[in-house]
């Protein structure tokens, strides 16, 4: 039987992502400003209270979190890195994500971030989670190409 939970993560969870991250995630946030995930998840202000860690059999599979922005309106970046265990289990983290964003996501006004046009697995997942997803536009290091995905009146 295969054992699903959603829960805070730990600095040992961080330091398994980090080590065990999916190419397509590595890629991606190098593409965006040059960084590592290690560097990028060292920068993200407090991870450990903003983010969930979604385990499977006792293994960290996927972090992710809602940053929420400096300022008057209630704005977040919400993002997401997986291993590459994510793949196993794809329809399983759908459904148990679909419940845990519409918690995390209460009283945001607004919700966005960049994703690489090279994420397709990603850009569908967030479609399928009601973001609009817009055209590509030059944004990354090197000028690499992201589409911008919102959602509003969360």
């Amino acid at each position: 039987m295969v054992n699903y939970i959603v829960r805070k993560p730990t600095k040992e969870d961080v330091e398994y992502i980090i080590e065990h991250a999916r190419a397509e995630d590595v890629a991606e946030v190098e593409a965006l400003d040059g960084s590592t995930i290690r560097e990028c998840l060292e920068d993200t202000p407090n991870l450990l209270d903003c983010s969930q860690v979604w385990e499977v059999n006792g293994k960290p599979v996927a972090i992710f979190g809602i940053t929420k922005q400096n300022g008057p309106l209630n704005v977040g970046i919400i993002w997401l890195l997986a291993t590459d265990e994510l793949h196993k289990y794809t329809m399983k983290f759908a459904r148990y994500c679909k419940e845990v964003f519409e918690k995390m996501s209460r009283g945001y006004a607004y919700l966005f971030n960049y994703i690489h046009t090279e994420n397709k697995t990603s850009i569908e997942w967030l479609k399928w989670l009601g973001f609009k997803v817009s055209d590509p536009i030059p944004l990354g290091h090197k000028g690499a190409n992201f589409h911008k995905f919102e959602l509003r009146n969360v």
